[in-house]
């Protein structure tokens, strides 16, 4: 009998092309460990533009073997891309680098027996309503509106102010905070017709989020970011800095890790990272939502900055059922994004650190840790949009233009280091083009 050749080991990495280049670090320590690296993306776009990121010496996703395009993020289109592999290549581990792939990647990774969150986290991470229905206890009063009852609510049978929020979306889109009554019929038509709504009651109090690692469905590492939100300008609740970790009193530090240790035991979350946001009001931690994926933003970097350590490779470890861990912060760091003028994006300049353009040219920067009594710097200067882009008021994540990144010890403020570098941060527009007559 001719035996079967040898299948080489494989990752799968699914996600969104803008969050796979921010995590290249996980392509490249997995080829540093033998494996060969699978990739899924989409739309057609995205698979476009890494197919000519693959081999492309020094870039980003070079090391990527083999990649496929999926229209949608939807399990059976994902699952249809990677069956062909399952003959081919050894699948040693399955990681999504966002929210758009966390669900199939979370089937994908259960059907091969590999470490994951599981079917129910995978699911419930995905939709808000399934969020409120498995954690009454830490969710405000809120109500699901699906399509088909959008006119049969009655705005004044609701407490105000409220926040509507779409099942399903990500980055802010499309939460907006309605103060009364007489405002919501507006508001909802905004939304398509055949969008599922929560509408909730407002949460007053800070914002935190909470990182979670998990193995084995032990909670290996947690860490606190403060966040703040542009909310106060406004109706919306686009976030405009994060903290890692957050300055807080050790009694908050402890129910804010407790919440969020209740959630993963709740989802049953048995490998990976957590991403839970809460809102402290005056009884304690309310869960906002909570996502089985590494965080956005700079917020991996941040803890990268914070402990001295990259948090890829240990993601890898638990992908890969290798026992791992992660250290506790020496340092706290901040993202910080700026105010901008409205008009066509014309450059961003910076004296205060190189400006990467993570966007336009698919590379994040990795400034070098620093010691944890080196005195407070700027650590970095992102540019998250194209030149030409359009640049107006800052309603969710994806409006926002660009920001700096600063570090120091634990013990010394960083408001005066962060306000150097906003102030050393130039945002240059051209007058939006006028209307055609």
């Amino acid at each position: 009998m001719t035996p079967r050749p040898t299948r080489p080991p494989a990752l799968v990495l699914l996600g969104r092309l803008a969050t796979l280049t921010r995590h290249a670090r996980l392509a490249e320590e997995a080829r540093q460990r033998g494996l060969e690296v699978l990739a899924i993306t989409g739309p057609t776009a995205d698979h476009q533009e890494l197919l000519g990121l693959i081999g492309r010496p020094g870039g980003p996703l070079a090391v990527v073997a083999e990649a496929h395009g999926v229209e949608k993020p939807t399990v059976d289109q994902v699952l249809a891309c990677a069956q062909p592999w399952f003959d081919r290549y050894d699948i040693r581990a399955v990681l999504s680098t966002g929210e758009p792939f966390l669900e199939p990647a979370g089937v994908l990774a259960a059907g091969l027996g590999l470490p994951g969150p599981g079917w129910q986290a995978a699911r419930v991470c995905r939709d808000k309503a399934l969020q409120r229905m498995l954690f009454p206890d830490l969710s405000p009063p809120w109500r699901l509106i699906p399509p088909n009852q959008r006119a049969h609510l009655v705005p004044e049978s609701l407490t105000y102010p409220v926040v509507v929020k779409p099942t399903t979306r990500m980055q802010s889109s499309g939460v907006v905070r309605v103060r009364r009554p007489d405002l919501l019929a507006d508001v909802l038509r905004g939304y398509p017709e055949d969008e599922s709504l929560i509408v909730e009651e407002v949460v007053p109090g800070p914002e935190f989020s909470v990182e979670t690692l998990v193995q084995h469905g032990r909670v290996l590492w947690s860490g606190i970011t403060a966040k703040d939100t542009n909310e106060h300008a406004g109706d919306f609740f686009t976030e405009t800095a994060h903290t890692s970790p957050a300055d807080v009193p050790e009694a908050i530090h402890r129910a804010l890790d407790e919440a969020a240790a209740d959630v993963v035991r709740r989802l049953h979350l048995r490998d990976g990272i957590t991403h839970a946001e809460f809102r402290l009001s005056p009884h304690g931690p309310v869960l906002m939502e909570v996502a089985a994926r590494v965080p956005g933003d700079g917020i991996t970097l941040l803890w990268e900055l914070a402990t001295g350590t990259a948090m890829e490779p240990v993601l890898l470890d638990i992908a890969l059922a290798t026992e791992t861990h992660y250290p506790p912060p020496r340092r706290r760091a901040r993202h910080r994004y700026l105010d901008h003028p409205h008009g066509r994006l014309v450059d961003v300049t910076s004296t205060a650190a190189p400006v990467s353009w993570v966007v336009r040219d698919r590379r994040w920067p990795t400034p070098t840790p620093a010691t944890p009594d080196t005195p407070p710097r700027c650590a970095a200067v992102l540019a998250g949009r194209l030149p030409g882009d359009h640049l107006g008021d800052q309603r969710d994540s994806t409006a926002r233009s660009a920001s700096v990144i600063c570090d120091g010890p634990l013990g010394e403020p960083l408001d005066g280091t962060e306000k150097l570098a906003v102030d050393a941060t130039h945002i240059i527009v051209a007058p939006p083009s006028p209307l055609p007559a």
